[in-house]
């Protein structure tokens, strides 16, 4: 994040998708670009910043502590969906499974029977 409005860089222009896409990809020319003074909003503390960015897509957090806080509060959230969606699932099959736990058995203790022609039981 330290770019200095008197900094710039040169970028290589391969023409299109196949020309940058072949084995030995040739550079149609190099570009200087500038950087740009940005002022947006970041999305995890609210604060508005301006910044000295390179053309692309506008920065959604102000720092590295902030993005690192968002990512951990998105992962949170995540989790706890997951969770969630897990305990419902469970409790969903334990009540569904009481009986026909109690079929299975008696269905597999009755395919053991037809299957072994020789059960004592």
């Amino acid at each position: 994040m330290g770019v200095d409005r008197h900094d710039s860089k040169l970028i290589d222009i391969y023409g299109d998708k196949t020309a940058k896409a072949a084995p030995h990809p040739r550079v149609a020319y190099q570009r200087e670009i500038h950087p740009r003074q940005v002022t947006f909003t970041c999305a995890q503390c609210g604060q508005e910043k301006t910044q000295w960015r390179y053309p692309g897509a506008p920065p959604r957090y102000c720092s590295d502590e902030c993005q690192d806080g968002a990512r951990r509060a998105k992962t949170r959230e995540r989790v706890r969906r997951h969770r969630e969606k897990k305990q419902a699932a469970e409790a969903s099959e334990g009540e569904k499974s009481d009986e026909p736990a109690e079929k299975t058995l008696q269905v597999s203790l009755w395919l053991r029977v037809e299957n072994n022609s020789n059960y004592i039981g």
